[in-house]
This record gives structure tokens, sequence and C-alpha cells, in this order.
């Protein structure tokens, strides 16, 4: 065999494998792309926070994943009426009596980030400290038994991606479980 045979062999050895290092190399960046993101995957929750005695109510938007989650849109349907919705849940609510009001709500749920094990509460009524007495504490009892039979009606839609921007199937959560409490009278 000549040399340039062999040099022939050679490159024709080296261009093998030099193929089939790119192939691997490829297959694992691919794999490693993968594990990215499933790595950073978001989970959202919705959340119905309402002990049994008559102090809390709340709903709240939890990430449970182990990635950063991008809230794209919040719809709120009426399941009664899908012709009602809106894009938070405190539109939705019955009118405050007088000398009552929300503890906290969010009126813009879209367009938001919410990192690793965090939540948004989306909307309280709360009487934790035990403000109010005689009629003005009826009135929030009253008050509050209205917002969770109104919240039992109401189904809460969340479009979200993750870092990637991937796009995942909305997240539905009825909030019928809270129709148990709505018919209670305190």
């Amino acid at each position: 065999m000549d040399s340039d045979t062999a040099n022939a062999i050679i490159a024709g050895l080296a261009l093998i494998t030099s193929t089939i290092s790119v192939f691997f190399t490829r297959a694992s960046i691919m794999a490693q792309e993968r594990h990215n993101r499933l790595s950073v995957r978001p989970i959202p929750y919705v959340a119905e926070n309402f002990l049994p005695n008559p102090d809390r109510l709340a709903v709240d938007l939890q990430n449970n994943g182990v990635g950063p989650i991008r809230i794209i849109r919040c719809t709120v349907v009426d399941a009664t009426d899908p012709g009602i919705h809106a894009d938070n849940l405190h539109s939705l609510m019955p009118d405050l009596p007088p000398g009552i009001e929300w503890e906290n709500y969010v009126a813009l749920i879209g367009d938001r980030w919410l990192k690793t094990e965090s939540m948004l509460r989306l909307i309280e009524l709360t009487d934790q400290e035990r403000r109010w007495s005689g009629d003005k504490r009826k009135s929030y009892l009253d008050f509050r038994q209205r917002v969770a039979a109104r919240l039992s009606t109401l189904t809460v839609k969340i479009e979200y991606t993750d870092v990637y921007g991937t796009k995942f199937e909305p997240y539905e959560k009825s909030l019928a479980w809270f129709a148990k409490f709505g018919a209670q009278v305190s």
C-alpha cells in the first residue's frame, strides 16, 4: 500500500469519526435542551382558602412548578351564564356593604410573572382581627356568605408559558368548592 492510499484511508476514517462525533454531539445537545425545558416547567394551581370559620375567605394563584410562570391571560367565567366573564375575580363579586372592605384583590392578573413556589392572592375578604361587632359583624358574615356563593359559580382559566415561551394547555379550576360554605348560615 502506497502512502497516498494510506493517507486517503486515514482521512476517510477521520471523516467518519468526525461525522459520528457531530451526530452524538447534536443528540446530546437536544437531550440537554429537552432536560432544561422540563426542569423549568411551571405548574399553575388555584387554591381556595376558606377556613371553616367565618373570618377569612381567599383565592390564590400558585406556581407549584420548578420554573417561573408567565401568566398571559386570566379569564373568569360564570358557569351559570358563560356570557358573563371578566379578567379578574373582583369584577364579578357582589357590591360591598357600607364599611366593609376587601383585604386584598388583584385587578390585573394577566401579563405578569410568578417565580417558583410563589403565589398571587387574587381576592381576599377577612376579619381575622374581629374588627367588627354587632350589626357590622352580621353584615360582614352575610356578605362573606354571598361572596362564597358567587365564587362557587365561577371558573378560573389561566393561559401561561414558561421562560422559553412554550405555551401549555390552559389551566382551568372551578371554584364550586365554595358552594358548601355559601349556603351556611353563621
